[in-house]
């Protein structure tokens, strides 16, 4: 029995909703499940929900291109002490471990809770290009390592939604010649510490070095052939480009720690383009950063290889401001209009612009950089709104805490989705889909459970699988989780649960904000174990930010998620 009713009270999170009288439930005749299997997930469902309705839907195409860097050298172990750790920006989850399959699940649902039209996964190159098996490379980032991410992407039935892109760290490029060449002359160990010596850098000629291998060697054959022989064709985001649509590749900036660059950049972008059509049958699009172009200019009269180009980040100190100053190539050198705002940039090449944000910056001593102040979100939303006009904008270290610009969940924000929220609400302005999962609620109340997952999730409640990165929340009477501070658009919501009520039928009540509610009974499933995915009713919303929570009212449920779908934009 689906009910509505309006409760008049400023309900504060999940001690509110205790006050909230049990509403009898009537008895009904069970509903005719069907069982069905999506991706990796098996479930019953309602006569009334498609299994097509668990696929992730496709990125929304009236947002901001916020493009999130995704990296994957976490292997942190619980027990295991983690580096600088009181500065460090811990996740959610104690075991953040990217040889783990369920690992990439995880991170995967909490990438597309952000609707992002595009992702870009790191490459720093294989130490053993030939072997596909070997995952060996700089910083654990090896392109072949991210077959688990394409696992994940099927296994969640995200192939609509899930759209990468390569992001060539060139300090990772850098490490792999210094691994390959450790017996060598050349010395780059000593990069830091004299880097006038040519001999300490990598060189971007074609001049072998004393291991046989050439600069193309090392962007080709080690880091963009392997990315792209694992993500499958139907996976790449594609740019449009004078009406050709071509995968997107962007680089990290070729610094100090180079040398060669006039002349032999320009002919290894040449080289690659070559390759990669050979290859793939298609042009690439290339972002590379404003040194490529201020080391071999002659890239500048290039835009057959040069699609777009993008100024990083330079911290500064002080509050971050509002105003977005503007880089442009003079001809001779890169101009900027007005003042960096320490927290994003934009350049101009093509007649578009290209940007790069992050949410806030401390990379502690280290570095020997300024740190920005998050201001509890504040600083990325600003830096966002500033960037609105980029074609492509770089987020920053999505999973990278080590320099502070983590965005991932984690309870050191104000609310542990605080990030991700902010950066959904740019990406799907008009709100049109949103998946909760319970386990990453931002509140949660749920049992203690002999059967909790807690090498994965240090929460109570957490019902752990052992095969796939899928959790729920155990909760029983008076038990639930609340997400906050939800933006919703004005519009007509249908709300659905995946759940399992394993011993009788439970009873649900999902708020929305204080006064709207909406009330179910799950039923259990045939075989006791399995969830069911059930609609549990619609409701009209305003423009607004409001709390999402559920709680149950009687019996025990397992949940997984509520999916709040918009019917109409």
């Amino acid at each position: 029995m689906l009910t509505r009713r309006i409760i008049p009270l400023a309900l504060a999170g999940l001690a509110g909703l205790a006050l909230l009288a049990p509403v009898a439930a009537r008895a009904e005749a069970p509903l005719p499940l069907r069982k069905a299997t999506v991706g990796a997930a098996t479930s019953w469902f309602a006569p009334d929900v498609s299994p097509d309705e668990l696929r992730w839907p496709a990125p929304p195409t009236d947002g901001m291109k916020n493009a999130p860097i995704f990296g994957y050298a976490h292997r942190w172990k619980p027990g295991q002490p983690i580096p600088n750790a009181e500065r460090v920006q811990m996740p959610l989850y104690r075991n953040f471990d990217s040889d783990d399959p369920k690992w990439w699940d995880q991170q995967l649902d909490e990438l597309l809770f952000t609707r992002p039209p595009l992702i870009f996964l790191i490459g720093r190159g294989c130490t053993k290009p030939e072997d596909r098996n070997a995952f060996a490379g700089p910083g654990n980032m090896c392109p072949y390592k991210l077959r688990m991410m394409v696992d994940a992407v099927r296994r969640n039935a995200a192939e609509d939604a899930a759209r990468f892109a390569l992001f060539v760290d060139t300090g990772g490029t850098f490490a792999l010649r210094r691994a390959m060449t450790r017996n060598g002359p050349e010395r780059l160990d000593d990069a830091r510490s004299s880097d006038r010596d040519p001999n300490t850098r990598f060189d971007l000629s074609d001049t072998p070095d004393s291991s046989g291998r050439t600069a193309l060697w090392y962007f080709w054959d080690a880091t963009m052939k392997p990315w792209f022989d694992t993500v499958p064709k139907e996976m790449w985001y594609r740019i449009d480009d004078a009406g050709t649509r071509k995968p997107v590749i962007a680089f990290w900036g070729i610094t100090h720690r180079f040398t060669g660059h006039r002349g032999n950049t320009t002919k290894l972008l040449a080289d690659l383009k070559a390759k990669f059509v050979e290859r793939y049958g298609i042009e690439p699009f290339f972002i590379l950063s404003t040194a490529w172009i201020t080391g071999d200019p002659s890239l500048a009269e290039r835009p057959d290889l040069v699609g777009g180009v993008h100024g990083w980040f330079q911290p500064r100190f002080g509050e971050p401001t509002g105003a977005q100053a503007t880089t442009q190539w003079s001809g001779e050198k890169w101009q900027t209009n007005g003042t960096p705002n320490g927290i994003s940039s934009l350049a101009e090449w093509n007649g578009r612009r290209w940007g790069v944000t992050i949410p806030g910056f401390d990379c502690g001593p280290q570095c020997n950089v300024p740190s920005v102040d998050r201001r509890d979100g504040k600083s990325f939303d600003l830096a966002l709104r500033s960037n609105t006009p980029a074609t492509i904008n770089l987020i920053e270290g999505f999973n990278g805490p080590i320099e502070g610009t983590a965005i991932y969940r984690s309870g050191r924000w104000q609310t542990p989705n605080a990030y991700l929220e902010i950066l959904r609400r740019w990406n799907d302005p008009a709100s049109r889909s949103i998946r909760l999962q319970a386990e990453g609620a931002d509140v949660t109340n749920a049992s203690a459970t002999p059967r909790s997952d807690n090498d994965f999730l240090p929460r109570e409640g957490i019902v752990g699988d052992q095969n796939k990165g899928e959790w729920k929340l155990l909760v029983t009477k008076d038990q639930g989780f609340s997400f906050k501070r939800i933006r919703l658009t004005a519009g007509e919501y249908d709300i659905t649960i995946r759940s399992t009520a394993s011993r009788a039928p439970a009873s649900l009540m999902v708020l929305l904000g204080a006064h709207t509610s909406l009330k179910a009974t799950i039923i259990p499933p045939p075989d006791a174990t399995t969830p069911v995915v059930q609609r549990i009713g619609a409701v009209n919303m305003p423009d607004g930010d409001v709390d999402i929570s559920a709680q149950v009212i009687t019996g025990e449920l397992e949940i997984d998620w509520l999916m709040i779908r918009r019917r109409r934009y």
